[in-house]
């Protein structure tokens, strides 16, 4: 009897964790950014092609500054599609910039910014995968400092 209870006990644990640990279908994530590793044709971060607008939120503030010309977003999207991921662990200060990217569905995506100086890189990372990063030449940081100190 006792060898019985145990083993539906067991059985009934083991059913559990594994019930448990399995994840769930309707789970629904925002998947307008891609990486590298999803796109064989492409390197960066790619931005789904429906943006609306670019919004840059310095960390000490609360103001947005909103960006819709195409001139703009064209740039932005330049300058992503040349980022290149790093995976590890990273040490960094908290961001200085958070980008906000609207889609005309009403979605949107996330990315912290950490620009550099003049003549240095920049990194992104994506707010749902903060387990890597992505950098973008010297070249780009001056464009992206020259985007958004011009407002």
């Amino acid at each position: 009897m006792n060898k019985k209870i145990l083993f539906i006990f067991n059985l009934t644990v083991i059913l559990l964790l594994v019930i448990g640990c399995q994840s769930k279908g309707n789970n629904s994530v925002n998947t307008s950014i891609t990486n590298p590793s999803q796109s064989d044709s492409h390197e960066g971060l790619l931005i789904n092609n429906s943006v609306k607008s670019i919004g840059i939120v310095k960390s000490d503030s609360t103001n947005e500054i909103i960006y819709k010309d195409n001139n703009s977003l064209q740039t932005f999207k330049s300058i992503l599609s040349t980022a290149t991921k790093e995976d590890g662990i990273f040490d960094l200060a908290d961001s200085q910039y958070t980008m906000n990217i609207y889609y005309d569905n009403k979605n949107q995506d996330k990315l912290y910014l950490w620009i550099g100086e003049e003549g240095q890189i920049s990194r992104f990372m994506n707010s749902e995968d903060t387990q890597s990063t992505y950098s973008v030449s010297k070249e780009s940081t001056d464009k992206l400092i020259e985007l958004i100190k011009s407002r």
